[in-house]
């Protein structure tokens, strides 16, 4: 998530600045020897001759020869900075108080921040909900722009259906082809997919526009589409970037299918954005774009996502970038499709060898092989020499050496449910697919209980206890039987 034309974006990313000073609460005071009332703003500029401030009516330089003193404080986001480290996180009360300070502070994208913390606590908080522009529909809260995003796909596949209907009356009384817009993208709207790709026509006038701002930025080719509930953003043809937008659509229908949703079922909130370029460069200016733009990221995941060569964030909506490379990009997106899903659909609560292992699971649905690539440790991201053992059969072969003790590493679950995700090796990947390949196979309806309220759980040892009613002793030994019964050696 830099050449000449950086002078115009950065332009744009001052004038936001400026924007979000004018209704944030001001640090600074400049007071007149005069008498005169003090002005209030930020200091951005001091030296011997004049003093420089960002006030709510805009940039204002005053003479030194004139100011009696400078007062300076906090502004109002330091200050936040300083309550959101003290506050506590699980105390819905407390973070409605500081939401309320944010907002007579004019912290608008803190408060969503805090509203979004107090949902992780409990999930149906009216009054977080609906500042976050959700809606409850059959008592269930949705995003409203997710709504409105099916709403909108309904309404395409329906005027898209009385167009071809018109045009084949039109090409039936005159013995001549009906022929659309030229730069129309051609979409096949048949089946679960069709409707969802339909918005691409339709967004084509705003993905212009992202186009010219990642070409003006990056100085390089881009296309950019946007279906219903994916944006693809990649230096490749317009008709192989809505390929791969249809497999986006293709699994998250499929992972919708597996726990009995509709088609039609978003479980993130907006629009899940991907990124994809040809060049190490491009990828690392891109991560900082993404930084300055889309996503906050420490130093050290930012030095992680350089090094490896793919990002992967849900948070605050769906991210995805890529460097292009040898694995190809479609396995790569039915992972994280997957990856995304489960995280979102349990609230947050999914740990990293579910979210891991789920990916997995869905990219051997779609194509019978999973890439490793963001979700691995340092040493194998973008390594495709390991990545492309990937196999269904190779990762049951997997399952078989840890039963026997042929490979060198093997973790129980219990380990396994603890690890960050940068500490997951090859094997704790292999055994986390074939944990929910089983669940999912032999108990799928606890399972997707299991998802959708393991969130409530200090660990997942105390979630497997009471959902499940199993030790992680009986764990192990239910994995390995199904391992022994189900998995070939050959």
């Amino acid at each position: 998530m830099t050449r000449t034309v950086l002078r115009r974006t950065l332009t744009v990313a001052v004038g936001i600045v400026f924007a979000a000073l004018s209704t944030t609460a001001f640090a600074d005071k400049v007071l007149y020897k005069d008498g005169r009332a003090p002005v209030e703003g930020t200091v951005l500029e001091k030296n011997a001759d004049q003093v420089v401030l960002q006030t709510k009516f805009g940039q204002i330089t005053i003479p030194m020869k004139d100011v009696l003193r400078i007062e300076t404080g906090k502004t109002a986001a330091e200050s936040f900075k300083e309550k959101w480290e003290s506050v506590d996180k699980d105390s819905v009360e407390d973070l409605l108080a500081l939401a309320d300070w944010c907002e007579e502070n004019g912290l608008s994208r803190e408060t969503k921040k805090i509203y979004r913390r107090v949902i992780e606590v409990d999930p149906d908080h009216e009054t977080a909900r609906r500042a976050l522009g959700d809606v409850l529909v059959d008592g269930k809260w949705v995003a409203k722009k997710d709504l409105d995003a099916q709403e909108k796909a309904r309404k395409a596949a329906e005027k898209k259906e009385k167009s071809d209907t018109d045009k084949a009356n039109k090409k039936a009384s005159t013995g001549k082809k009906a022929g659309g817009l030229s730069n129309e993208v051609k979409i096949d709207a048949s089946g679960d997919v069709g409707p969802f790709l339909v918005p691409i026509n339709e967004n084509k006038e705003e993905d212009a526009k992202t186009k010219q701002s990642l070409e003006d930025f990056f100085g390089q080719k881009f296309t950019v589409q946007t279906c219903a509930r994916f944006s693809l953003r990649a230096q490749m043809p317009a008709d192989e970037n809505q390929r791969h937008l249809a497999l986006c659509e293709k699994v998250l229908i499929a992972c919708n299918k597996l726990f009995g949703h509709e088609p039609s079922y978003v479980p993130w909130q907006g629009t899940y954005v991907w990124f994809q370029v040809k060049q190490k460069g491009t990828f690392q200016d891109l991560i900082d774009w993404l930084d300055k733009n889309m996503l906050e990221l420490d130093p050290e995941t930012k030095k992680f996502f350089k090094d490896g060569g793919g990002l992967h964030t849900t948070h605050p909506s769906p991210t995805s970038a890529q460097l292009e490379q040898n694995v190809p990009l479609e396995r790569v997106m039915a992972n994280e499709v997957g990856n995304t899903w489960v995280a979102w659909y349990s609230s947050g609560g999914a740990r990293n060898w579910l979210e891991e292992g789920f990916g997995a699971y869905t990219a051997i649905m779609e194509f019978g092989v999973n890439e490793l690539w963001h979700s691995t440790n340092t040493k194998y991201a973008g390594r495709t020499e390991i990545a492309s053992k990937n196999s269904d059969s190779h990762l049951r072969l997997v399952c078989h050496d840890i039963i026997s003790g042929a490979t060198e590493t093997t973790h129980p679950f219990g380990e396994i449910f603890r690890k960050k995700l940068n500490d997951l090796d090859y094997a704790d990947l292999a055994k986390s697919w074939s944990l929910v390949d089983f669940l999912m196979t032999e108990h799928r309806d606890t399972f997707h209980t299991y998802i959708q309220k393991v969130r409530g759980y200090p660990d997942d040892e105390a979630a497997f206890r009471d959902i499940f009613g199993w030790s992680l002793n009986d764990l192990e030994g239910k994995w390995k039987d199904y391992v022994l019964k189900n998995y070939p050696t050959k």
